[in-house]
């Protein structure tokens, strides 16, 4: 507006005048906004140093929450222990697919693997020119082999295990990452 002369004031910027500074110069405002953020930066150091404010910020508040409903579902199963031990009881799977379960965790990733690359070396060898009687015994020796590994894993995951999994609480081995010893104060809960 000054530029196409609307008016002559002058907010931003050193004054055009003959030296005569008034209250709208530049440097004025620019004091003026310093003073304020300085002010504001000491209340915000003083809201900081109160312990409640910092909690709110780092959101305790969210943290409390989850741990006071972690206490009322332990009361509620104090309080439904009977009900929660028999829905558990009756919930849980067989001990052979509890233990399938398990196998799959310990063995699963293994299985995975080579399964895919024993099929592919089977094809490889196909495209290479071995005839089919040779491929039909090589593919029952790897099947025997992979099928034998299974067998003996799936035995020894029940060897180690068969005195939980045919309890009554074989559901607890379910849970990831559950210690043993807090897996033992469970059993002798159920």
């Amino acid at each position: 507006g000054r530029t196409i002369g609307l008016h002559s004031l002058r907010l931003l910027g050193p004054s055009r005048t003959d030296g005569s500074g008034t209250l709208t110069e530049y440097r004025t405002v620019a004091f003026a906004m310093g003073l304020l953020s300085a002010f504001a930066q000491v209340r915000v150091l003083e809201l900081l140093q109160r312990r409640a404010v910092l909690l709110r910020m780092l959101g305790a508040r969210k943290a409390i929450k989850a741990g006071l409903s972690l206490l009322l579902m332990g009361a509620f199963f104090v309080v439904q222990q009977s009900g929660t031990l028999s829905f558990l009881r009756e919930s849980s799977p067989t001990p052979w697919w509890c233990c399938a379960l398990l196998w799959l965790r310990q063995y699963g990733a293994i299985a995975g693997v080579m399964l895919p690359v024993s099929l592919h070396l089977l094809r490889q060898l196909h495209f290479l020119g071995a005839s089919v009687d040779v491929l039909v015994l090589l593919s029952l020796a790897v099947g025997a082999a992979l099928g034998g590994a299974a067998s003996q894993s799936f035995a020894a995951v029940w060897d180690e295990k068969r005195e939980h999994l045919e309890s009554d609480y074989r559901v607890l081995l379910l849970f990831p990452h559950m210690s043993a010893q807090a897996r033992n104060k469970a059993s002798l809960t159920m």
